[in-house]
């Protein structure tokens, strides 16, 4: 099995599954669309739950390399570029930003809960990297992680989901300078109010 084949494949059902549903779109739809075999498929994934949780992860790891891509040093930068790169990468990534915030299923998630938590310590580890000295000079507020991710992106998802499901038919990066102001506001020490 080629990376090819198996790239072939995601990509294929990705797309179909933005089309349709994931539940709505059959192996048999991917292999045809695909062009590919029977077997083909099935010596690359067992099944589409298996497909589904390759997806997942390699969503998840596009979309961290994004936030972490070019992080700078200061904390009002930071912040504007992580709320950036989080709005960016969900608008431009289309398919594999719905796949990833729209359609994650319990029944396949829980087959690879490890990578995922994997995924997301790595995640964290980089963030709390950039985060600690900035704690300590006093430009940050100290907090746990979670509670710093949780404050940083959970408005921003809150209303890039809005759009993703088209509750919502602006832009989310129209909503950056706002999400950045309000996050700035919270999260640095001395934010100008």
């Amino acid at each position: 099995m080629t990376a090819t084949t198996k790239d072939l494949i995601r990509q294929t059902a990705l797309t179909l599954f933005d089309e349709n549903g994931v539940s709505s779109t059959s192996v048999a739809q991917i292999r045809t669309q695909a062009g590919v075999s029977n077997g083909s498929f099935f010596h690359a994934y067992k099944n589409r739950d298996a497909l589904c949780a390759d997806l997942f992860l390699t969503s998840l790891h596009s979309y961290h390399a994004a936030l972490l891509h070019r992080l700078p040093d200061t904390a009002a930068e930071g912040l504007a570029a992580l709320l950036t790169a989080h709005l960016d990468w969900v608008t431009t990534s289309g398919a594999q930003g719905r796949f990833l915030f729209e359609h994650a299923r319990s029944e396949w998630l829980s087959t690879i809960r490890t990578e995922q938590e994997t995924e997301n310590a790595k995640l964290a580890q980089h963030i709390e990297t950039w985060r600690a000295p900035l704690i300590a000079a006093g430009d940050l507020h100290p907090m746990s992680g979670p509670m710093f991710f949780a404050q940083l992106i959970g408005p921003a998802q809150i209303y890039c989901r809005a759009w993703l499901s088209g509750r919502s038919t602006e832009d989310p990066r129209a909503a950056a300078s706002a999400l950045i102001t309000c996050a700035q506001r919270v999260l640095l020490l001395n934010s100008a109010d």
